[in-house]
This record gives C-alpha cells, structure tokens and sequence, in this order.
C-alpha cells in the first residue's frame, strides 16, 4: 500500500528523522511503501497534534498518531494505522469575513514591521 509520512515540522528535526527511518524500516515488514507524492497515497499517516487542512488528502485513509508510539514501537504503529485510518475529507471553506474599513497592508522589513 502507498503509504504517505506527514511529519509535524514544530516536532523537531531530530525527532522526524528517527521517526522516518525506523517506519521507512518497518514498512516494508507491513507491506507499505513510503512515497513522497500525496496524489498516490492510498494511506497517509500523520505525526502530529492535528491532520492538515489538504485537499490533496480527500478520499484517502489517514491515520493521526504520535510520533513516541511511532518510534518506540514503529512495527505496532503501523499496523494501527493500517487498520484504523479512515477516510479524510477536508473541512468546508470558511466564509470571507466583511470588513467594514478600509483594507491594510502589513509588510515586513529587515528593520520592523511597516503597516500601511
């Protein structure tokens, strides 16, 4: 099964790194292939406290986990995600609020923020 790794970047590069090497590892015991493309994953599997606002997940089995449980036993956690991803559907698009002044700009500058 073609298995996308969504890794939390505020998790921290040391951590994501041993999570995606011990999973690379395992997968292959669990009949996964971890690829890059989200538009050919059968499965994407999520590390992190939230699943991403995607649509490129619709339609898709996607399994949120802890990246802990995902290093300390990486066999056993894809074995959960592979049973108990389901299907994602990405949230409805939130209206455009109305704004009853002028509209802002607000740019940043090497030397403070400028606002316009």
């Amino acid at each position: 099964m073609k298995t996308l790794l969504i890794i939390d970047a505020n998790l921290g590069q040391a951590r994501a790194y041993m999570a995606k090497t011990l999973l690379g590892a395992a997968a292959h015991k669990a009949n996964l292939e971890i690829i890059d493309n989200p538009n050919d994953a059968e499965l994407a599997i999520v590390l992190g406290e939230s699943l991403p606002n995607d649509n490129a997940l619709n339609g898709k089995k996607v399994w949120l986990g802890d990246i802990g449980r995902a290093v300390a036993h990486p066999e056993l956690f894809l074995s959960e995600a592979k049973s108990h991803a389901t299907l994602y559907s990405a949230p409805a698009a939130a209206a455009p609020a109305a704004s009853g002044g002028p509209k802002r700009a607000v740019t940043a500058c090497p030397t403070g923020v400028w606002s316009r």
